[in-house]
């Protein structure tokens, strides 16, 4: 059993636009960064220094949010590929409202297949669980915190049931994964 934190890394101007992002290498603004300032104070107040280890998804945004966490806890960072953010394909770089007027998607969030090249949730869902194990393994009985992606975020939560869809950027949820 693990105690695991899940961060979503903070706002970029495409979080600010609207605008999906997948995949692509976006970069934390001012608000995205205070953001998660503020949720490294949040959870030092909350877990103090139990945490064994911070570990992040490759993209940049989260990667540039694991480092201020780095700073304020004093603590390296290991990036973990499986905590990368659903790929969209051909819908990256564009705005939720283009989506949905273009190709009648209210959700992209609810699509299951490849369509449109988008990464098939049930990919996702099993390099999370990958992901899972390899943290259960390796910190078992200790609290981790997991700097990673709305999409993988909310699926996370549906798998152990602390549902709620996608959180908002620089907020966090708190899974205890058996």
């Amino acid at each position: 059993m693990i105690r695991l934190i899940l961060l979503r890394h903070g706002e970029t101007d495409w979080n600010k636009d609207a605008r999906l992002q997948g995949t692509q290498p976006t970069a934390l603004n001012e608000t995205g960064i205070a953001q998660v300032q503020s949720a490294c104070v949040a959870l030092e107040r909350q877990f103090g220094g139990s945490m064994a280890a911070i570990v992040t998804s490759p993209l940049l945004r989260a990667i540039q949010s694991a480092e201020i966490c780095k700073e304020h806890f004093c603590m390296p960072f290991v990036v973990l590929e499986d905590l990368r953010e659903r790929s969209f394909g051909a819908l990256e770089g564009k705005c939720k409202a283009d989506i949905r007027r273009d190709f009648a998607i209210d959700d992209v969030e609810q699509i299951m297949t490849n369509a449109f090249g988008i990464e098939p949730q049930s990919d996702v869902l099993l390099r999370l669980q990958r992901a899972m194990d390899v943290l259960r393994r390796r910190f078992a009985g200790q609290t981790v915190l997991a700097i990673t992606h709305g999409s993988v975020i909310r699926l996370a939560g549906n798998l152990y049931n602390v549902g709620g869809g996608i959180i908002p950027n620089g907020s966090y949820i708190e899974l205890v994964v058996e």
